[in-house]
């Protein structure tokens, strides 16, 4: 990964891009829990602490919610959640960046970013749903590379916030 170019585009773009990851967490995957008892149970014991660390690290108040409907209760974190995001340094505003746009998640993409957790725990979260679904009907071929490209990014994500 190229941190030097992600580095002049979110100091070149940062408004826009703060927006971006504004708008974009409102609908994160971690907020969306499944009804389905045995995914339910992985996403409480995975996904809970992360929403927990999250909200501790910007001082907001996100709740997860059932189905696809946006918490309205969630809309009012925006505000606070940008100002927190708009303290961050070129290379933590980076690491959002590219790691949210790896695992679709903000949620991840912040708590990576200000080292709250590590590549492991990100990737693991991240795929939840994924890798539950495989253990049931087993995995593609394509997805499995789409992975490992992602864990390569988280990795060097964490190293490069990590060397300087």
């Amino acid at each position: 990964m190229d941190f030097i170019a992600a580095e002049k585009y979110v100091t070149e773009q940062k408004e826009k891009i703060i927006s971006l990851l504004i708008d974009y967490a409102m609908t994160d995957t971690i907020l969306f829990w499944s009804e389905d008892e045995v995914l339910n149970k992985l996403q409480k014991q995975q996904w809970q602490p992360m929403i927990d660390k999250f909200n501790e690290a910007a001082s907001t108040d996100f709740k997860m919610t059932y189905g696809l409907s946006i918490s309205p209760e969630n809309e009012k974190n925006k505000s606070i959640l940008q100002k927190y995001i708009d303290s961050f340094n070129k290379k933590e505003l980076s690491a959002l960046y590219a790691a949210s746009a790896s695992m679709k998640s903000v949620f991840l993409g912040l708590l990576l970013a200000k080292k709250k957790i590590n590549a492991s725990e990100a990737f693991k979260s991240a795929f939840l749903e994924e890798l539950h679904q495989n253990s049931l009907w087993g995995e593609e071929k394509e997805a499995v590379a789409k992975r490992e490209q992602v864990k390569t990014d988280l990795l060097e994500i964490e190293e490069y916030l990590q060397n300087g």
